[in-house]
C-alpha cells in the first residue's frame, strides 16, 4: 500500500469513527466511556489495570472513566477478593442496555449507508470485511503500531 492509500483509508477510518461515535453521545457518553463499557459488555469482568492497558490510557483518565460510568449505573467496582489492591468492574443491566442500544445504532447507520451504494459496491465492502478484521487483529498485536 503506497502512503496516498494508506492516507484515504486513515481518513475513511476517521469519518467512520466521527459518525458512529455520535450514537455514545446520544447516550450521554464520551467515545472513551463507551468504549470502556462496551469493552466489560464483551470480556469483563476486568481489572482496571486491564482495561488500562487494552485501551491505552492513562490510569487517571480510567479511573475518571470508571467513576462516571459506576455513578450512572452502567458498572460496578469491587475489590478483588484474591487481592485488595486490585479492583474488578463489570457491567450492569442497565449498562448491557445502553451497549445494546448503541450496537444497534451503529448497525442501522452502517447498513443504511451501504444500502445507499450501487450492489457492487456493497459486495466488494461485504467481502473486505474478514481483510479489515484481519487488518485491525494487526494493529492490536504489535505494540509498536
Amino acid at each position: 500500500m503506497n502512503r496516498d492509500e494508506a492516507t484515504r483509508l486513515w481518513a475513511i477510518v476517521i469519518r467512520l469513527s466521527r459518525k458512529l461515535n455520535a450514537t455514545a453521545a446520544d447516550e450521554g457518553l464520551t467515545p472513551t466511556e463507551s468504549s470502556v463499557l462496551a469493552l466489560l459488555v464483551r470480556d469483563g469482568p476486568l481489572t482496571i489495570g486491564f482495561v488500562t492497558k487494552y485501551e491505552g490510557l492513562h490510569p487517571t483518565m480510567v479511573s475518571r472513566v470508571v467513576g462516571r460510568l459506576v455513578r450512572l449505573g452502567l458498572i460496578s467496582r469491587t475489590q478483588d477478593r484474591s487481592d485488595q489492591r486490585t479492583a474488578i468492574v463489570t457491567t450492569t443491566v442497565q449498562g448491557h442496555d445502553v451497549v445494546r442500544r448503541i450496537r444497534a445504532a451503529r448497525s442501522q447507520i452502517v447498513g443504511t449507508a451501504l444500502d445507499r451504494l450501487p450492489a457492487g459496491q456493497q459486495s466488494n465492502i461485504i467481502r473486505a470485511i474478514a481483510a479489515l478484521e484481519d487488518f485491525s487483529r494487526t494493529l492490536d498485536e504489535d505494540p509498536s503500531l
